[in-house]
């Protein structure tokens, strides 16, 4: 995975990272960090809503995710599958930044569509 661009800050429109991934596909993640003093605040769909409105039209981005170390709350788990973003947290995220698994793997961004995406780009 190539990180294009690796830390967040103001004004980054919902992108904390923009990589590319072995296949081709740009992958936008952005970052929340909502554990404070032993207590996991929930994302809620703000932060769905402001991804879905930059991560593809701003980024260019084929796999868009909201990585939190918290949890997101019914409506912005909702929200995030009808606009087929990916929520990264909790176990997976452990599965990820711990134990070192493949993001795609871990998103469950399987072969069929890798193959798809490769087919595309070089038509």
């Amino acid at each position: 995975m190539l990180v294009m661009q690796g830390r967040g800050r103001a004004g980054d429109l919902g992108a904390d990272v923009i990589a590319l991934a072995p296949d081709g596909r740009k992958i936008v993640i952005q970052c929340k960090h909502k554990h404070k003093a032993g207590r996991r605040r929930p994302c809620g769909s703000d932060v769905v809503q402001t991804v879905n409105g930059t991560a593809r039209p701003e980024h260019g981005a084929d796999i868009a995710v909201i990585l939190t170390n918290g949890t997101f709350t019914k409506p912005a788990r909702e929200l995030a599958h009808k606009h087929d973003i990916h929520l990264l947290w909790g176990e997976d995220l452990e599965r990820w930044a711990t134990w070192g698994s493949p993001l795609l793997d871990v998103l469950g961004e399987d072969d069929d569509r890798t193959a798809s995406a490769e087919a595309s780009r070089s038509a």
